[in-house]
C-alpha cells in the first residue's frame, strides 16, 4: 500500500510550559523502560497486510537531539466503516509515569496535520521526543502515543483529548532510547468513545531508572 508522507516544520511547546501555543506543532517530557506495546503494534519486519502491520517512510530529520532515535514515526489510518475520514489530525505523547492517566497522561508533545483524508489509505508521520527538552525513557520511563481527527479544531496541547464521535487510538509502552533505532507504530483509529480512547490507568510505583542513562534534560526516575 502506497503512503503519503506529511511533514510539518514548525514551533513546539515544552511540556506544560506557558507562553503562546503553536497549534500546527507541540512539545514537552519522556517515559518508561517497556519496549512498545504488542508486537503487532510494532512495524517494520513485515509489510503483511493480512496481519495490519505497515512500514513507516524513512526517517525526515534527525530532530533536536540530532539522533533519529528520537524519532518516533507511526502509520496511522481508519478502519473500514469509520464514521469520519476527514478533519485535522492531532497526534503526539504523554508521559505514562507522572500522574494523570485518566486525562491521557502528562503531555509531552505534539503535531496537528489540517486537512487529512484518510479514505485515501494509510498515512506516515513522525514526531521529535527531543522538541523541548529531551526526556529519554532510560531516565524517564514510556509514553502513550496517541493520534485522532480532531473533527471540530478544538485540540490542543492544554486539550489533547478525543470528542466523542471522533476517530482515535492509542499505545501505551512507547519507549524512546537513545540506545535504539527510530521506532514505528501503526495505529488503526477505530475507537469512537471520545477520551476513553486514549486515558489509562496510571502504573502502580513510580518511575525507576534504567541501569544506564542517556543524559536526558530532564529526569524524573529514581
Amino acid at each position: 500500500m502506497r503512503f503519503r508522507t506529511l511533514l510539518l516544520i514548525g514551533m513546539f511547546t515544552a511540556c506544560g510550559g506557558g507562553g503562546d501555543v503553536d497549534l500546527d506543532d507541540d512539545s514537552e517530557l519522556g517515559d518508561d523502560d517497556d519496549i512498545v506495546g504488542d508486537d503487532d503494534d510494532i512495524v517494520g519486519d513485515d509489510d503483511d497486510d493480512t496481519n495490519n502491520v505497515r512500514e513507516c517512510e524513512p526517517v525526515i530529520s534527525t530532530g533536536g537531539c540530532g539522533t533519529e532515535a528520537a524519532i518516533v514515526r507511526a502509520t496511522i489510518e481508519i478502519p473500514p466503516g469509520a464514521s469520519a475520514t476527514q478533519g485535522a489530525l492531532f497526534f503526539g505523547i504523554s508521559h505514562e509515569y507522572l500522574g494523570g492517566g485518566a486525562t491521557g497522561g502528562y503531555y509531552h508533545t505534539s503535531k496537528r496535520i489540517p486537512n487529512v483524508d484518510l479514505s485515501d489509505g494509510p498515512i506516515s508521520v513522525e514526531l521529535d521526543m527531543c522538541t523541548g527538552g529531551a526526556m529519554y525513557s532510560e531516565d524517564n520511563c514510556s509514553y502513550n502515543f496517541f493520534a485522532f481527527l480532531d473533527l471540530n479544531d478544538n485540540a490542543d496541547p492544554n486539550s489533547f483529548l478525543p470528542d466523542p464521535g471522533e476517530p482515535a487510538a492509542s499505545i501505551l509502552g512507547v519507549n524512546v532510547s537513545c540506545q535504539g533505532d527510530s521506532q514505528c507504530l501503526n495505529l488503526v483509529l477505530d475507537c469512537e468513545d471520545g477520551q476513553n480512547c486514549v486515558r489509562f490507568q496510571d502504573p502502580a510505583g513510580g518511575c525507576e531508572c534504567a541501569p544506564q542513562t542517556c543524559g536526558s534534560d530532564y529526569v524524573t526516575c529514581f
